[in-house]
Formats: structure tokens, sequence, C-alpha cells
């Protein structure tokens, strides 16, 4: 299947000045319309004039650090708060959802603990091997209450029987299976499981979006020192390039 026009970043890095520097004639040729724009690229002359003084590498350093810290230190007061600003709301966005997804982990583990009963399953267990093919059991529960022990007791019918409202009458004579158990406990802890889980999930985007905050901001640091970013035609699609010299 054709994929479908992707955006890809190509990133020409050179570290040890001029002298080393990539090279149109080193550029890939199996980039077809990006290779010659590429290259068009790098043979193009860059201007010095308004050229910063400053360190391009040491900016780029200081931005994967502490996003904006290139900025600032380039001058560009602007950019270095808008970086800053997104870092800030990453953290604080990941720190909230975090502890809202463990306020909710706690609650549906105290929920378990609370009404449903490794006793009574045991109970259910019993009377159904001795009436029943045991063979649509896919799961063994763990002796330790972990991460899959909750997951288990809420997920599966097998364990259905552990739940405080559970039918009495069937814990002694056992229907072939529990998919007519309709019981709202089982329902309510699902829901605080994923609502646990939603939160942990944004806590966890958060957290991707400080890397790609750094990332980003590393990258523009160099913009204003020679470096070149845009977009060409590539066989899929159109593709961002960007190539730039360390000073």
């Amino acid at each position: 299947m054709k994929a479908c026009p992707i955006v890809v970043l190509l990133v020409v890095l050179s570290l040890c000045g001029p002298s080393s520097a990539l090279g149109p004639e080193e550029v890939p040729s199996g980039l077809g319309p990006v290779s010659t724009a590429l290259k068009a690229r790098l043979e193009a002359p860059v201007s010095s004039e308004g050229a910063s003084t400053k360190s391009e590498a040491l900016a780029f350093g200081l931005s994967l650090l502490l996003p904006g810290a290139g900025q600032a230190y380039e001058g560009r007061w602007k950019s270095a708060l808008v970086f800053l600003g997104v870092e800030v709301a990453s953290w604080t966005g990941w720190y909230i959802w975090k502890e809202e997804g463990k306020d909710k982990e706690r609650e549906y583990k105290n929920f378990a603990d609370e009404h449903w009963s490794l006793d009574r399953f045991q109970v259910w267990m019993d009377n159904y091997r001795a009436r029943y093919d045991t063979t649509w059991w896919t799961h063994v529960l763990p002796k330790e209450k972990g991460q899959e022990y909750y997951e288990m007791i809420g997920k599966y019918d097998q364990f259905a029987a552990g739940w405080e409202d559970y039918p009495k009458e069937w814990l002694d004579d056992p229907p072939e299976d529990n998919q007519e158990y309709e019981g709202t406990m089982r329902e309510r802890y699902e829901d605080i499981r994923d609502e646990s889980n939603r939160y942990l999930r944004r806590a966890g985007y958060m957290m991707g979006l400080v890397l790609v905050n750094r990332a980003i901001s590393a990258i523009f640091s160099l913009r204003g020192n020679g470096a070149q970013v845009g977009v060409v035609p590539g066989r899929d699609g159109p593709v961002l390039t960007a190539s730039w010299r360390f000073r």
C-alpha cells in the first residue's frame, strides 16, 4: 500500500567547523528531489552580514537543557519566553495529571480491597471445577496485589465471582459462564480504573511534549545563525529540511 505523504526532518550537522562541514557532493543521491534541493541550499552562499557572534553550539546545548535558554543567550527574548512557557506548562500538566491518576489509582485499589474477596472467588472456583470444563480460564490470579492483579479482577469474567454483588446462589451452584453477571460494583471499579489510566496517559503526553519542546527549541536556536530551514518536494510528499554549521 502506498504510504501517505509524510514530513521528514532532515538535519545536516557539522561539529568541527566549516572545513569538515557536509558538502553538496556528500549529500546522498538516493533522496531524489530532496538531494537536489538540499545541494542547492548547501551551495548557496551564506551572507555574513548581521551574523551573530554567539556560539551556535552553546545555544543548541542550552536549549536542550532548558528550552528558551539558547534563545535568551542570543538575545531573542520573545522566542525564549514562548519555549520557556511551553516547558512550564508541560511540567505543570504532567504533575497535575500524574497526581490525579495516582489518586484514582489509590481509589480503585481501595474499592477493590473492600468489595472483591479472594475467599468468595475460591468458593465459586472450587464449585465450578466440580461441574464444568475450565479450559476457558485463561488467566491465573497473581499472589501479589500488583498492577496485573487489579487489572484481572475487573477485566475478566473469570474473576467476577469475587465481587460483593455477585449472586450468592451462584457461588454454590455456578452457571456455566459469568456473562449474565451485571454487577454494578465491577462496573464502578472499571470506571475508576479508566479515569486513572486516562489521567496517567495525559501525564505521559505532557512528558512527550517536554521532549519535543526541547528538540524544537534547540533546532530553532540555530535559525538566526546561518541555519536554513525549508520545505522541498519529495517522492511521497513535502520534506522539511534543515542545515547549519556549528562554529
